[in-house]
């Protein structure tokens, strides 16, 4: 049997991904053969997390090049994921939005929705 860390053929390598990625998928999925009827908040929840990993594999499939690129480093990776973080907490502080439980948050406005 072959070692998975010595295979270098690009084809295979894309092949057992996509075959991780499908079964992945498939596992996913096993919830629905038991529960057709799942409440909003369960939904919410698995959108929310669904979101996080996909934010999550972004993030960090560009964390490896970023360090690698010779004007990177971990100082400037570093300082980029601290100010993009900084950002993400001015937007939510300073934009005003609307929470499923808490309501309204943020400054008033008289923006409308369209």
């Amino acid at each position: 049997m072959t070692d998975l860390q010595t295979i270098t053929n690009p084809v295979a390598l894309g092949v057992i991904a996509s075959l991780l990625a499908g079964a992945a998928t498939g596992l996913g999925t096993i919830p629905i053969l038991f529960n057709r009827d799942f409440s909003r908040r369960s939904l919410d929840v698995m959108l929310g997390f669904a979101g996080g990993v996909m934010l999550a594999a972004s993030a960090f499939s560009l964390l490896v090049p970023a360090l690698e690129h010779p004007l990177g480093g971990v100082w400037v990776v570093g300082t980029g994921f601290m100010v993009g973080g900084l950002f993400v907490h001015l937007v939510d502080r300073y934009v005003p939005h609307e929470h499923i439980m808490k309501g309204h948050e943020g400054p008033a406005t008289r923006l409308s929705r369209t």
